[in-house]
C-alpha cells in the first residue's frame, strides 16, 4: 500500500464527508452509497491503495453494507473508511 500525501488526504475527506452529507438525504442514500465507493474506490486505487485485497476489502465490504441499508446510512462510513484507509498507508 502506497503512502498518502498530505493534501491528497485532505482532498479524500473532502470528498468522503461531500458522500456522507449526501447520504443524508431520504431517497439518495442507496444511490449516494453505490456511486461514492465507486468513486472513492478509484480515487484510492489512483493513490495506490487497491481496496480489493486483504483488509482493506473486509473494511470497503462492510462500509459499503452499512451505507446501503437505510436505517445505518446515517452513520459517516465514508469518513470513517477514508481515515482508516489513509492511517493503514501511512503505517507502512
Amino acid at each position: 500500500m502506497a503512502h498518502i500525501s498530505r493534501k491528497r488526504s485532505a482532498a479524500l475527506l473532502i470528498i468522503a464527508g461531500f458522500f456522507d452529507l449526501l447520504s443524508l438525504v431520504p431517497g439518495l442514500s442507496e444511490i449516494v452509497s453505490i456511486i461514492g465507493q465507486i468513486v472513492m474506490g478509484c480515487l484510492f486505487f489512483t493513490q495506490g491503495v487497491n481496496v480489493f485485497q486483504g483488509r482493506q476489502a473486509t473494511l470497503y465490504i462492510v462500509s459499503t453494507l452499512v451505507e446501503a441499508i437505510p436505517a445505518t446510512s446515517f452513520a459517516p462510513m465514508f469518513l470513517i473508511e477514508t481515515l482508516v484507509l489513509i492511517s493503514w498507508s501511512k503505517r507502512r
